[in-house]
């Protein structure tokens, strides 16, 4: 569906405030009936259009024009999505061999504002998840370096925070984002025990 998280503004000063910011996805017929119904009251839209395929560092893109097209008409700033899920899972691995390569990195960063200026997007919203790292260190390099690229050029850069995971070090990675995604969701789902998905205490102590 069209989702709708927490954020926390972080470094720079946008362009409106607050922020109205919702998720859009091309898998879910319904995510586009709500982006019709909701639109009027965003001022941005985070659609999950690239993804990082697997031993690759060239993003697979998935832009839906209907909902290219719904956005641009209502003029809400559109910070696409680059997810490592492809082809049913997430993948690890490949973030992991990229992460840990300087060439690899920059080889990405460099797609990744192809892709922005392609498209003529705003800026990149950094979803990474189920990593295999033993170290942030990594993680925090690799968000520093898409900041220092992308910030001059006048993108936002903007990441997906899971809560109560130590793969995301929140007081570093504030430095190189302007706005920071809590995933306050999953609580319970499909492979847990029965329970809410994100129950009011839960997300408190998240926040």
């Amino acid at each position: 569906e069209f989702y709708h998280f927490p954020f926390t503004h972080v470094q720079k000063k946008l362009p409106f405030s607050p922020v109205r910011a919702a998720f859009y996805v091309n898998w879910d017929m319904q995510s586009n009936f709500s982006l019709r119904n909701s639109i009027k009251k965003l001022n941005m839209v985070l659609p999950e259009w690239f993804f990082v395929p697997d031993s690759s560092t060239t993003i697979s893109t998935n832009v839906d024009s209907a909902g290219l097209n719904i956005m641009r008409k209502n003029n809400v700033v559109i910070i696409p999505m680059i997810s490592n899920f492809f082809k049913e899972k997430w993948n690890g691995a490949n973030i992991h061999r990229i992460l840990h390569s300087s060439e690899k990195r920059k080889a990405l960063i460099s797609n990744i504002v192809g892709n922005l200026k392609k498209y003529k997007l705003n800026g990149i919203n950094i979803d990474f998840e189920d990593l295999n790292e033993n170290t942030d260190d990594f993680v925090i390099q690799f968000q520093k370096e898409v900041y220092a690229t992308l910030h001059p050029l006048g993108y936002l850069v903007t990441q997906d925070i899971a809560p109560f995971n130590e793969d995301y070090n929140v007081a570093e990675l504030s430095k190189y984002n302007d706005l920071l995604f809590v995933m306050a969701y999953d609580q319970h789902n499909s492979s847990s025990r029965p329970g809410p998905i994100a129950a009011q205490e839960w997300v408190e102590a998240a926040l």
